[in-house]
C-alpha cells in the first residue's frame, strides 16, 4: 500500500510569475487527486514544495480536519503554503499527500460537497475510459506537462 501520493514538475524555464506557478500546481493537484480517488484513498496531509534556480528549496506541510482526494482542496491548501514565500526564479513545483486512509465513501451532509463528489466521479470515469488527458480545468488549460523531458532510458529502448 502506498504511504503517499505526489507529483512534481520541472518548469521549462525559471519563473517568478505566480499565475504560472498556480496553474502548474493546480494541474499537479488534480493529477494527485485523481490517482488517490482511483485507488480509493483520501489524505489528511498535503506538502507543497518548490525548488529555485539556485537549487535551494522550500517546502511545508498542512493537515486537513477532514481527509480529501479533491484536487481543488489540495491545490488551495498547497497554494496557501507557497503564496507567502518569495517565489523568485522557481524551477520546480510539487505537492504530495500523506496520512492516507481508505475513502469512507460516506456522503457529505452538504449539498455543494455532494454535487462536487458527483462531478469528480463522472470526470474520473471519463479519465478511466479515455485516458488522462480527456479533461482539464479551465485554469490549467495553458499548462502542458511533458511526460519525460530527458534521460537516455526514456528516449531509447534498452535491451
Amino acid at each position: 500500500d502506498a504511504k503517499s501520493y505526489g507529483h512534481s514538475y520541472t518548469l521549462p524555464q525559471n519563473t517568478s510569475d505566480p499565475r504560472v506557478l498556480k496553474r502548474y500546481l493546480f494541474g499537479l493537484a488534480d493529477k494527485v487527486g485523481w490517482r488517490m480517488r482511483r485507488d480509493g484513498v483520501v489524505a489528511r496531509r498535503v506538502t507543497a514544495f518548490v525548488r529555485f534556480g539556485d537549487f535551494s528549496s522550500h517546502g511545508e506541510q498542512r493537515t486537513f480536519q477532514e481527509p480529501t482526494a479533491d484536487g481543488m482542496r489540495l491545490f488551495q491548501v498547497a497554494w496557501k503554503i507557497l503564496e507567502p514565500i518569495s517565489l523568485v526564479d522557481v524551477r520546480l513545483v510539487g505537492l504530495s499527500t500523506s496520512m492516507l486512509s481508505a475513502d469512507p465513501a460516506q456522503p457529505s451532509l452538504f449539498k455543494k460537497e455532494r454535487n462536487m463528489t458527483s462531478v469528480l466521479s463522472a470526470l474520473d470515469e471519463l479519465q478511466h475510459r479515455y485516458g488522462s488527458g480527456v479533461w482539464k480545468r479551465g485554469a490549467t488549460l495553458p499548462v502542458e506537462f511533458k511526460s519525460r523531458s530527458s534521460g537516455f532510458h526514456f528516449d531509447h529502448e534498452v535491451s
